[in-house]
């Protein structure tokens, strides 16, 4: 079946899909599923990869021969302006792109380019497809890229947490993929032989025992076999798939054992006093890496080796994004100091001097990085400054000025702003800011107040030390009004408010309540409170004998806006969305999500510049369904309707994810979606628009269709915050932080690494376009920055129904 002539090129400069690169690939996909499509259990995959499949695999035929190996492709329609090719596989239609047309059909070149589209396609609205047909692939036939897409997989399934990554890539080389298309296939029996491990990658299968009949039923990441694979005995059930097109991970006894060998061997684990201090995975030969360790000995280990400051993923680098985890910043800033200092007792005269001199460098680049993963979050900490300051004094004395150099050089490039901006009445900085810019030898010689580009109503990052307004009321809707800063525990906003109010306050406790009147007790050391706080949330306090008492709301909670909505273009709006969106995530920090993740009051920092951005989302999409719901006119309502969708799609290609969905979500939203009238005046080309839109947030498989969507946009993108926080909480949830008693160093690695991939959409800088647009209308913008919804369900469900009543038919 398969071809092994080759595909006619792809144009210089761009990257063919997988499919057109390895043609194998394509026949495995097609293999698989042309006995599933017709049972698919996906109702968006499959018209998808059943309906038009044969088209699409003589098609590939054609443009791999001369001429097609079956019945030749439809032929298409031509149409004034051609379509992008999603409708024709999504919907089952003939594709109506006018590019292939009579004169183009001969062109091999031509039909290669439709093929790439639809390859695409097919693999954003359904990723499973491309991992599927990798797996389906026989392991000596996988290239690096294939073992690493599947090793990306595996790093998701629930049943293989507990294994090393350096276990899971070698799976990653040998795992099978087992298809069973129709339910009650049996995968083994009980009393065979046990020879493969097995994982349900989808689908569910019964576990039947002799005698009892179905004892349980294993679910989409759990694994069966593992215990007869060990003890090489027999199996101790029978295994039954459930459901049609179930999917299986297989690995076989051998490779199993041979990977257990290899990992053991290439494991070095290091003792001190009768205790394992650490753990090394051999990668190269003298490469190791570190799997696991205690804090101090993983802290030997940065000093000893060779520091990059340039180098992200590094040991170091994901060491300083982590160490809040398990190590506190004193500790570290002291063990680092006493490691500057010391000189060992078996260093001799000549070669003491060499490695001390060695370990100095190394300390300093090592911090360098520190500041480079950190900024900000440092200079306000008055431990690192006295790190600080005895390194830049030290280096200055023993005359190491190259690395003096590289640690300015760190200071003015990543934390200039914290320093010379506006937030500098810190008394923590006033008494090393002199001192600092004296040292600073960084490029320019000096530190330079760094431009705003973001627009006229661009909000600076927040800082501790900013002062915010907080409004506390009582039950009886009595308020008082506090300033505090950002960093201000709800302990003392509490003892603050009840002594401006006469109150004890012993006996009250500081509550979130609700715009639907949910209650929220916050506990005493919670920080930046008004930014955890929901849209429209306010801060209660309440008698701590009245805990199961309800709340009513505040009236101005549950108002509907008065401003009306804006006449401007669809354009223009959504390019001061994505400027807002873009300037919430440029002023998020690393640090912040990983305080986030670790639990932020842990820490007592701040991460409102995080919760912000994560709180953006949920205001547009408010903002949307608010919008709709009150504007009762017909006419009105399906121009806002028809707005709304052009907005989605300027945001989506702007790279403005967070924006694109919430409007997408927000026009999916029961109160808005029950609008029946308005649908059915909305433009069927407009409702097709929407369809291709919705069926990006496609929930199953994990949201697959928007990893491999978002994974794709040309940077810089305002990532999609809900989805990147949920897969931070799931990483840090599904592994240990500990295992016994040693740091588990990958598990920090894993997140950094999710960290950075978080980090890495915002290379590049906005299109002129968009900051033109959004740059020319300070009333817009500012209508942007301050929108106001009503957030409450219930109350937008009734005005939903109060615009547009629902209309029930006439019984006959």
């Amino acid at each position: 079946m398969v071809d092994k002539r080759s595909s006619p090129p792809a144009p210089t400069g761009h990257k063919v899909h997988p499919f057109l690169d390895d043609p194998q690939l394509f026949y495995k996909f097609c293999d698989l599923n042309s006995s599933s499509s017709s049972s698919s259990s996906s109702e968006r995959s499959a018209p998808l990869v059943g309906g038009r499949l044969q088209q699409l695999m003589n098609l590939f035929s054609f443009s791999r021969n001369s001429t097609p190996s079956a019945s030749p492709a439809p032929s298409p329609t031509p149409r004034r302006r051609p379509n992008s090719g999603e409708d024709a596989i999504v919907n089952g239609r003939p594709r109506s792109a006018s590019s292939v047309g009579a004169e183009s059909r001969s062109s091999r070149g031509s039909i290669h380019s439709v093929l790439e589209e639809c390859f695409d396609t097919i693999s954003r609205l359904s990723p499973e497809v491309l991992i599927l047909a990798t797996l389906a692939k026989e392991p000596c036939e996988r290239t690096e890229e294939d073992k690493n897409m599947i090793y990306e997989e595996l790093l998701n399934v629930r049943a293989l947490r507990h294994l090393t990554n350096a276990v899971k890539r070698e799976v990653a080389a040998c795992v099978r993929l087992q298809h069973h298309p129709r339910p009650g296939q049996y995968l083994f029996h009980q009393g065979e032989k046990g020879d493969s491990w097995y994982v349900v990658l989808k689908g569910s299968v019964n576990v039947i025992i002799k005698g009892k009949g179905v004892v349980c039923t294993l679910h989409e990441g759990d694994d069966f076999g593992k215990l007869s694979l060990l003890t090489a005995g027999e199996r101790s059930a029978s295994i039954r798939t459930r459901e049609p097109n179930s999917y299986f991970l297989q690995i076989e006894s051998n490779d199993f054992r041979r990977i257990l060998m290899s990992v053991e061997d290439s494991t070095l684990k290091i003792t001190h006093r009768g205790r394992e201090v650490m753990h090394l995975q051999r990668e190269t030969v003298g490469s190791y890496t570190v799997i696991r360790g205690t804090p101090e000995r993983m802290l030997d280990h940065l000093v000893g080796s060779e520091v990059d400051t340039s180098q992200e993923g590094s040991f170091a680098h994901d060491f300083f994004l982590t160490h809040v985890a398990f190590m506190s910043m004193a500790d570290v800033c002291s063990g680092l100091l006493t490691r500057y200092r010391e000189k060992k007792e078996e260093e001799k005269e000549s070669e003491g001097e060499v490695v001390t001199t060695t370990r100095k460098k190394r300390i300093a680049r090592a911090v360098a990085v520190w500041i480079n993963v950190a900024k900000s979050q440092l200079v306000k900490d008055a431990v690192f400054l006295g790190l600080l300051k005895e390194l830049q004094d030290g280096l200055e004395a023993d005359g190491l000025t190259e690395e003096l150099e590289v640690l300015n050089t760190s200071l003015s490039e990543s934390i200039r702003s914290a320093i010379l901006g506006k937030h500098t009445h810190s008394p923590v900085l006033s008494g090393s800011l002199n001192h600092i810019l004296s040292k600073g030898r960084g490029r320019g010689g000096g530190l330079e107040e760094p431009r705003i580009t973001l627009g006229i109503c661009s909000v600076p990052p927040a800082q501790p030390q900013d002062m915010e307004g907080v409004r506390v009321h009582t039950e009886e809707h009595i308020c008082c009004r506090l300033v505090v800063r950002l960093d201000t525990k709800a302990g003392a906003i509490r003892d603050e408010a009840c002594s401006k109010l006469h109150l004890p306050k012993f006996k009250y406790q500081l509550c979130e309540v609700t715009s639907s009147g949910q209650k929220k007790v916050l506990k005493e050391d919670d920080i930046s409170v008004m930014s955890e706080t929901s849209v429209n949330g306010r801060l209660f306090i309440l008698p701590r004998s009245h805990s199961q008492r309800t709340v009513s709301p505040l009236q101005d909670q549950n108002v509907k806006p008065v401003i009306p909505f804006p006449e401007d273009s669809a354009r223009e709006i959504a390019a001061h969305l994505t400027l807002f969106d873009w300037n919430l995530f440029s002023n998020t920090q690393q640090m912040e999500v990983v305080y986030n993740v670790f639990g932020r009051h842990k820490f007592g920092k701040i991460v409102t510049n995080l919760d912000l951005l994560l709180r953006r989302f949920i205001e547009v999409k408010f903002w949307i369904v608010t919008t709709m719901c009150m504007e009762p006119d017909l006419t009105r309502r399906v121009a806002l309707l028809k707005k709304f969708i052009k907005i989605a799609g300027y945001c989506k290609g702007h790279s403005n994810v967070n924006s694109f969905l919430a409007i997408v979500l927000a026009l999916s939203n029961p109160a808005v979606s029950r609008m029946k009238l308005t649908w059915k005046e909305l433009a069927p080309k407009m409702k097709r628009r929407f369809d291709s839109f919705d069926a990006i947030t496609d929930p199953s498989r994990n949201q697959k269709v928007l990893r491999a969507y978002q994974s794709k946009l040309p940077r810089p993108v305002v990532p999609f915050m809900p989805l990147v926080m949920k897969d931070m909480a799931f990483l840090h949830e599904g592994n240990e932080t500990m295992i016994e008693g040693l740091v588990n160093f990958e598990k920090m690695r894993l997140l950094a690494e999710k960290v950075r991939s978080l980090f890495e959409f915002r290379t590049g800088s906005l299109p002129n376009d968009v900051c033109l647009l959004a740059n020319k209308n300070p009333e817009l913008q500012k209508y942007i920055r301050d929108i106001r919804v009503v957030d409450n369900q219930q109350t937008l469900t009734q005005l939903s129904h109060e615009v547009e009543p629902t209309v029930r038919p006439l019984s006959t």
